[in-house]
């Protein structure tokens, strides 16, 4: 596979000064100046983010609504004409092979991933298509992807479009506006914790759409951000990551996100598992937030021991510094009958013991 195609933007943010760093087979801008400037920016105002190594991959075609139905975790019947869905592909077993947001075309579906792999979800897909009459198209490497993030985007994208209506105000609703004289899907999108948008943008289009917003922005506080700042707020806001966070080890119930499975639609693959869990509700582990009590410079480590007293109970899995609570913050997969919300627990870290706290998403309400 692949992956060694650069963001549209790339040229761009490096001419901003950003300082960038490999992801998903790219470089991508991890700051520009300082991440907690960048963060409480997205925070205060707005923050514009190049997250390009999104996956994008459409299933067109007369049997796409019906063939995503059927594959689906999520109940897509219910997904009409703008709107979108997160949803999972998952195993004969029951286990997350894929995590996207699908959002409805005139022609099916195109499907947005936390990571680029579309060449396998294609090729998971494809086990099971019998005669359906359908097409793929993989958009990875020809749109570059923008979060523009903040309690001012709206604002923001109505001065960058010449004053279009934005879609929503419902997560996941999309529509195509245009920017400087171009197309762009903008997407409803809060991932960071608070409003935004994800605009899907063409590469010939990249830099005058990129330039459009950012004057917009001058004025009303938007500074451009990194993936530093990107995985702070995410983390505050409780979004987990596909691939990070959780992966193909783990079953829909013990990632929380209830919206992203069906129980009542119907067969679709691994449903009985997930139908099972609910009715007994033997799910043995889950992932959970965490608030560290150490310092800013004592910091976990993916991977690092969770323990209960001398007991190991799970592992963190991605981390930050919140700059709203200046304390580390993470993810973890934890024994679920071991870590109810105001459990206090402790990290090692080599020789060290962090200790910390569970608590629910999200970590910070806004």
């Amino acid at each position: 596979m692949d992956t060694s195609v650069n963001s549209p933007f790339e040229l761009l943010v490096r001419a901003r000064g950003a300082q960038l760093r490999p992801v998903e087979g790219g470089e991508y801008p991890i700051r520009f100046g300082r991440p907690f400037d960048e963060h409480k920016a997205a925070r205060a105002a707005a923050a514009l983010f190049d997250i390009s190594f999104l996956g994008k991959f459409e299933v067109a075609g007369p049997d796409a609504a019906e063939f995503a139905q059927r594959m689906l975790s999520a109940d897509m019947r219910a997904v009409g004409a703008g709107c979108g869905a997160a949803s999972y592909l998952l195993s004969a077993q029951g286990k997350i092979q894929h995590s996207f947001v699908a959002l409805a075309t005139p022609d099916g579906y195109l499907f947005i991933l936390e990571g680029s792999d579309v060449p396998t979800l294609k090729a998971d897909l494809e086990k099971f298509r019998f005669a359906e009459k359908i097409t793929y198209q993989d958009y990875t490497d020809v749109l570059g992807a923008l979060l523009l993030a903040g309690p001012k985007s709206v604002e923001i994208l109505a001065a960058a479009s010449g004053g279009a209506n934005p879609p929503g105000p419902e997560e996941y609703k999309h529509a195509f506006i245009h920017i400087a004289g171009s197309a762009v899907l903008v997407v409803r999108d809060r991932r960071s914790g608070s409003d935004g948008f994800l605009l899907l943008i063409s590469r010939a289009a990249a830099e005058p759409v990129w330039n459009a917003i950012e004057a917009a922005g001058a004025a009303r506080g938007m500074q451009p951000a990194g993936l530093t700042a990107y995985d702070s707020l995410r983390l505050e806001a409780g979004r987990p990551r596909f691939g990070l966070d959780y992966n193909n080890e783990n079953f829909p119930q013990e990632v929380g996100d209830t919206g992203a499975f069906s129980l009542n639609k119907g067969c679709y693959p691994g449903q009985e598992t997930v139908a099972r869990i609910d009715t007994y509700g033997r799910v043995h582990r889950r992932l959970t937030c965490l608030i560290l009590d150490s310092p800013n410079e004592d910091l976990p480590e993916r991977g690092d021991k969770l323990l209960l007293g001398s007991e190991e109970i799970g592992r963190v899995q991605s981390w930050a510094i919140s700059p709203t609570l200046e304390r580390p913050i993470a993810f973890a997969i934890v024994r679920n009958a071991k870590a109810s919300p105001g459990t206090q627990l402790e990290i090692q870290e080599g020789a060290r013991r962090l200790t910390a706290k569970v608590v629910d998403p999200p970590i910070v309400a806004l």
